[in-house]
C-alpha cells in the first residue's frame, strides 16, 4: 500500500511540475510573440496583446499604437533599431508572471526588461 501512495504522489507531483512548466513556457512565448509584433511594426497586434484590450475604446487603442510606433522610432534613432528579442527567465505564480526578456539592438547593445504578464481566459497577455 505504501508503494502505491508514493507512486501516486510521484505522478501527481510530476503532473503539477509539467503543468507549471507549460504555463511558464506559454507566458514566455506570448511575451516573445508580442515583442515580435513590435519588431515587425505590427502595432495593432501588439496592442491586442495587452490585457483587456477588447474593452478599450478605439481612440485609446489608436493612442497606444501611436505610442508603440514612437517607441520603435526612438529606439531606431538611439540604437539603429531593435534587431531581436530573446527570453532569459521569469517568475511565475498562478495567473501572473514577470518575464525577463533581452532586447538586442542593431548597434550591438542590449537591454534586459521585465514584462508583466497575466493569464486572461487561458491566454497570456501583457499587463
Amino acid at each position: 500500500m505504501k508503494k502505491n501512495v508514493w507512486g501516486i504522489m510521484l505522478v501527481v507531483f510530476s503532473l503539477c511540475f509539467v503543468a507549471c512548466q507549460n504555463k511558464e513556457e506559454q507566458a514566455a512565448e506570448a511575451a516573445l510573440e508580442y515583442y515580435g509584433y513590435l519588431l515587425e511594426g505590427e502595432y495593432e497586434r501588439y496592442v491586442d496583446g495587452i490585457a483587456y484590450s477588447d474593452k478599450m475604446t478605439e481612440k485609446y487603442k489608436k493612442q497606444l499604437m501611436e505610442l508603440s510606433a514612437q517607441y520603435m522610432y526612438r529606439e531606431k534613432k538611439l540604437h539603429g533599431g531593435l534587431k531581436d528579442v530573446t527570453y532569459l527567465s521569469g517568475i511565475f505564480a498562478d495567473s501572473v508572471a514577470n518575464v525577463l526578456l533581452e532586447l538586442h539592438y542593431n548597434d550591438s547593445t542590449s537591454e534586459e526588461i521585465s514584462v508583466p504578464m497575466i493569464l486572461c481566459d487561458d491566454q497570456w497577455k501583457l499587463q
